[in-house]
């Protein structure tokens, strides 16, 4: 589905005609994992790590579409509606994320089953 709000000049891939094909089948969902990994648990730190991240990523689209060929916004797009997206995205993949790992992030499981086993072990065995 192409809505034609954005264009992008040049082409990474000599096959793919349209470069959103390749950002976003590959560069956004590894941005997706990096935040995912280090996304905060408490719900003030994720908003200002969404924030951080989606201020990161417009300053560094803002100049590539004003001073560069690389993209052009089309259709009334512009720049405060790709904040607006990105912000809602990180939350949107959050919500699926944890939804996929039945409401609990995969990493806080890993650190949760060693603090079970842990437990469970003498205290006289872990001391050397």
């Amino acid at each position: 589905m192409h809505f034609k709000l954005w264009h992008y000049h040049e082409r990474i891939f000599p096959v793919v005609e349209d470069i959103s094909v390749p950002v976003n089948l590959v560069v956004v969902p590894i941005i997706a994992m990096f935040w995912m990994r280090y996304c905060p648990i408490r719900f003030k730190e994720k908003m200002l790590w969404a924030l951080g991240w989606t201020t990161v990523l417009v300053v560094v689209e803002l100049p590539l579409e004003r001073f560069t060929d690389l993209l052009t916004y089309h259709n009334g797009y512009d720049w405060y509606f790709s904040y607006i997206l990105w912000f809602f995205s990180w939350f949107i993949w959050h919500g699926f994320h944890l939804w996929l790992n039945d409401w609990h992030r995969e990493i806080d499981s890993l650190f949760l089953k060693a603090a079970i086993s842990l437990r469970h072990i003498s205290p006289t065995l872990l001391m050397p």
